[in-house]
C-alpha cells in the first residue's frame, strides 16, 4: 500500500516522492544477483528534504501545484537501480564472520530473491555506513536549485497552472544513476585491500 503523506493535501496527485511496499518489482537495471538491494537512485529522503527547503517560505498552493502538475514517480523503473549489499561481497569475496551470520535476515534489510545471477558488482547500498549518507546529500544539492524553475499561476490561492517538473527531477536522476552505474572494479583484490575497498566500493 503506497503512503502519500506529502502530496495529501493535493488530490489527485501525480508527483509520488514516499516509497510503497512493492516498488523492488520495478527494478529493471543493475545488480539483482545474490543479497541485492533496489534502489531508490534519487532516495525519498532527499527529495522529500530539498522540497521543504524550498516550499516552507512558500505559499500552499506551490506544494498543491506540484503534487498535481508535476508527473513522476519515484518508485517507478526510471528511479530504481539493483546494489548489492554488504553480504554480496562477504559471501562472494569472503570473511571469516561469515559462515556465523545470519544473512538470511540480515539487520539492515532482508534478503531479497536473486533476479539473476553473476558476481556482484557496483558499491555497496547497505549498511549506510558505505557512503548512503554522503549520497543522499549529494543528491539534496543538486536537487535544491531546479524548484527554482518552477512556475505556478494561482486563483483564489488554488494552483491553476503549473510547470510539470518531470524532467529535471529525471535529468538528476540520470545522472546519479549514470554515477553509480560508472563505480566499477569491485574486484576480490580491492575488496581484500583496505584503501581499495573504501574506494571501490562505497556509494559515494
Amino acid at each position: 500500500m503506497a503512503d502519500h503523506d506529502f502530496f495529501d493535501d493535493s488530490k489527485p496527485t501525480t508527483f509520488m516522492v514516499d516509497r510503497t511496499s512493492s516498488y523492488a518489482k520495478n527494478t529493471g537495471k543493475g545488480f539483482r544477483g545474490d543479497y541485492w538491494n533496489s534502489h531508490h537512485v534519487l532516495p525519498c529522503i532527499a527529495v522529500r528534504e530539498s522540497l521543504n527547503k524550498f516550499l516552507q517560505p512558500k505559499p500552499l498552493y506551490y506544494k498543491r501545484a506540484l503534487g498535481r502538475f508535476t508527473k513522476w514517480d519515484i518508485n517507478e523503473s526510471y528511479n530504481l537501480l539493483g546494489l548489492p549489499n554488504e553480504a554480496a561481497y562477504l559471501k562472494a569475496y569472503g570473511d571469516p564472520a561469515f559462515s556465523k551470520l545470519d544473512f538470511d535476515h540480515p539487520t539492515w534489510k532482508p534478503r531479497m530473491r536473486p533476479s539473476l545471477t553473476g558476481a556482484p558488482h557496483g558499491p555497496i547500498h547497505l549498511p549506510t555506513s558505505w557512503g548512503h549518507a554522503k549520497y543522499n546529500t549529494d543528491v539534496r544539492k543538486q536537487l535544491d536549485p531546479i524548484w527554482d524553475d518552477l512556475s505556478v499561476e494561482a486563483k483564489n490561492h488554488r494552483p491553476i497552472k503549473a510547470d510539470d517538473m518531470s524532467a529535471a527531477i529525471q535529468d538528476v536522476s540520470d545522472v546519479f544513476c549514470a554515477k553509480l552505474e560508472a563505480r566499477t572494479g569491485q574486484t576480490r583484490k580491492r575488496w581484500e585491500d583496505e584503501d581499495d575497498r573504501q574506494k571501490y566500493f562505497r556509494m559515494a
